[in-house]
């Protein structure tokens, strides 16, 4: 419902630049620096912003990670950004000078981790230990208090149980989609993502550290034996990386917000 609400009144609050012909928009794409039109995206996405959607003449600029986003943002190469629900939301929170400009409903997005073919065992135990939390709605406790409209813990600090003798699984985060891929300006992971590792290590009773990765060298990382497991962010309808499997989803959404600077 609050979701429902949110949306109802970001729609109604859409400006005219919903109707602007020729808007440069940037996108988050893991295949990096690739520019497409509005009409190479009529398959993937539902349009409803407001009463039309953008011109056709629309061009989605693709980029590597949210900085070099953000950067051509404040630099104008692009009029608007395009990001998950949560992230847009937590950006305009935190910048003042940046608002919510329309919505888009897109296909199914969601946040999984992934893993090299041969490590399908213990992807395996992820999947088992992540529907055992969605089951018991261990998923939607953690998402409401690390995600929800006025959670308070979108940065704080997770503590990773310990377990002596027990192995050690070392999974790669990236930062790049806060709050719910999170890390703080001390290098240290926090916030909804870590809360669902500290939550796995627990149930598997494993140790769980964790090491930091530009996004686009994520399959780098599980390939140099860098991390067991990398998180990673999936559209269903697209490619996937060749010689990685994914966990199942532990969060999905399948609406963006588009976002631009104040006038």
């Amino acid at each position: 419902m609050r979701k429902f609400l949110i949306v109802c009144v970001l729609i109604l609050s859409c400006s005219c630049s919903a109707f602007a012909e020729g808007l440069k928009i940037g996108m988050l794409s893991k295949a990096g620096n690739s520019n497409i039109g509005r009409k190479d995206l009529s398959q993937q996405w539902r349009w409803t912003v407001m009463k039309g959607d953008h011109g056709d003449s629309d061009t989605y600029l693709f980029y590597d990670d949210l900085a070099a986003m953000l950067m051509a943002l404040v630099a104008n190469e692009v009029d608007e950004i395009a990001l998950p629900e949560p992230v847009a939301e937590y950006f305009v929170d935190n910048n003042p000078d940046y608002e919510i400009s329309c919505v888009i409903r897109s296909g199914r997005y969601g946040f999984v981790f992934g893993f090299l073919d041969s490590n399908d065992d213990l992807r395996k135990k992820f999947d088992e230990t992540l529907l055992s939390m969605r089951a018991d709605r261990t998923l939607e406790r953690l998402e409401n208090e690390y995600l929800g409209f006025h959670s308070e813990k979108k940065e704080q600090a997770v503590k990773f149980d310990h377990f002596p003798g027990a192995g050690v699984i070392k999974v790669a985060l990236t930062g790049d989609v806060p709050p719910i891929d999170y890390v703080a300006p001390d290098g240290n992971p926090a916030g909804f993502n870590t809360a669902v590792l500290a939550e796995i290590g627990r149930r598997l009773k494993i140790n769980i550290s964790t090491t930091n990765v530009h996004a686009v060298s994520r399959a780098a990382a599980l390939a140099s034996g860098r991390a067991a497991a990398v998180f990673w962010f999936i559209a269903y309808k697209f490619d996937m990386p060749e010689n990685i499997k994914f966990s199942v989803p532990y969060c999905e959404f399948n609406t963006f917000l588009h976002v631009r600077a104040k006038k």
